[in-house]
């Protein structure tokens, strides 16, 4: 603060002077963003500059959706794009306007910008059944943002995705206001789509194939223009042609969809043996031995004191339970012991059992007599009849590409079937039975053992109005 004292006409006052200290270095920061002034020219206004960041958050929303083909997120930002491109085409004044300067319908413009790009935000975030509410809301906002009824303007285009396999013949929409009266036109780079259909509401191109090509792997993003042909007025009555200009997007998968692993395992009718008990692990800890077939056994004797003759007996083993058949090619015999002379044969041995013959007969050697006996061990396996479901079986992985399918012939005891897909946006998906996921449906014919896979996108939210 100064003061210095003047004196004129005879009247002495004192003047103060207040000094305000500004400071030497400007501090920036997202509620106050720097701005280069060019002399003679204004700077940006703020408005301009809100709607700048809104741009920014879009495409950056979009460019994430497109490596995952998340296409209800594609087509909600695009919408949410074209509305602020109209809002600058044909609300103009808007776009260097202060705040304070703005009406209460540009500024309710701008909230509802603000509101949808966080929406947006989100909807990309969130779990399907969340992301569905908040892309109504992004959709609800901008319709409100429609231009005055006279106003050609693009809403949206479709589809968001293209496969390649769809590429040739296929059909790209802009969909909107009075586009008839505005000659549509649809450009990637310098080719230009050709136009195949015009109403009020939509403009049908064909997909320029030649401009539009897919990667192996990763998805590409195209951006592109739409241009619409407009009058311009002044109120006072002057209007002159202009040209509106949107910026088209559109996805255009990679060729390779998935890559495929099929397995499956068996099941059998065939003979489950007894299985003997499990052996204990032993004490220094090593694993407990495998579990092993039980083996039965039995002695048969036979003794006699007839020396006359040889006589004989015969005896029979069945299964040891209902249900149990024996195994005869595990039938094994063992002589145990003997004495005079013997003799001993297996008869009738089948699944339901088996006989034993016997026979023995004293004899007399330097006047002592030796008797007649015998002792036999017989041992075998007993089994029943039952399904067995074999361990998973993997054939090589093979890759799926769009407008291409797998088709498998697997063995006639395939028992279940599971499919692994490891889709090019890194997702994952399993299949066990006929069904389908946003990329591809699989048929399984059970009866056939034939398995079919073959692609075909879906939205994501298909009950997305």
């Amino acid at each position: 603060m100064a003061a210095f004292s003047t004196r004129r006409e005879g009247v002495c006052a004192t003047i103060l002077l207040v000094l305000s200290v500004l400071p030497t270095e400007t501090v920036y920061s997202a509620e106050n963003p720097s701005t280069t002034i060019i002399y003679g020219t204004a700077p940006p206004g703020a408005t301009r500059i809100t709607l700048t960041r809104a741009m920014s958050t879009i495409d950056a929303i979009y460019a994430r959706a497109a490596t995952h083909a998340d296409d209800a997120i594609l087509d909600a930002a695009a919408r949410l794009r074209f509305s602020i491109e109209t809002l600058e085409q044909s609300r103009g004044d808007i776009v260097d306007k202060r705040p304070n300067s703005l009406t209460a319908a540009q500024k309710a413009a701008l909230d509802n910008i603000e509101s949808a790009v966080a929406a947006l935000r989100m909807a990309a975030e969130a779990p399907a059944d969340q992301a569905r509410e908040r892309i109504t809301d992004v959709r609800q906002l901008t319709s409100n943002l429609a231009p005055s009824p006279d106003q050609p303007s693009v809403v949206a285009t479709s589809p968001s995705i293209l496969v390649p396999s769809a590429v040739s013949g296929g059909t790209l929409t802009l969909s909107g206001r009075l586009l008839s009266k505005a000659d549509p036109r649809l450009f990637f780079g310098d080719v230009e789509a050709t136009r195949t259909g015009l109403t009020d509401t939509e403009a049908r191109f064909g997909v320029p194939a030649e401009a539009l090509r897919s990667s192996d792997r990763i998805p590409t993003v195209y951006h592109g223009r739409a241009l619409l042909s407009v009058r311009n007025c002044h109120w006072w009555g002057s209007c002159k042609p202009s040209l509106q200009t949107y910026s088209v997007g559109v996805v255009m998968l990679p060729t390779h969809l998935a890559t495929v692993r099929i397995g499956f395992d068996r099941k059998k009718n065939q003979r489950i043996y007894e299985q003997a008990p499990a052996a204990a692990s032993s004490p220094s800890g090593a694993p407990a031995p495998a579990p092993a077939d039980m083996l039965y056994k039995r002695r048969f004797e036979y003794s006699t004191e007839d020396l006359t003759v040889m006589s004989c007996t015969r005896e029979s083993q069945s299964p040891h339970a209902p249900g149990y058949s024996i195994d005869t090619d595990s039938l094994s015999t063992n002589v145990a012991d003997h004495s005079g002379q013997t003799k001993w044969s297996i008869q009738n041995a089948s699944a339901s059992g088996f006989e034993i013959e016997l026979c023995a007969q004293p004899q007399i050697d330097k006047m002592s007599k030796t008797p007649g006996a015998i002792s036999v061990e017989v041992t075998w396996k007993e089994f029943r009849m039952g399904d067995v479901v074999s361990q998973r079986e993997w054939r090589q992985p093979e890759g799926l590409d769009w407008g291409a399918h797998v088709a498998e012939s697997l063995p006639d005891d395939t028992h279940t079937v599971e499919v692994d897909l490891e889709y090019f946006d890194g997702s994952h998906a399993t299949f066990s039975q006929t069904s389908n996921d946003r990329y591809v449906e699989m048929k399984w014919d059970a009866q056939q053992h034939q398995l079919l896979l073959t692609p075909n996108l879906r939205p994501r939210l298909p009950d997305l109005p």
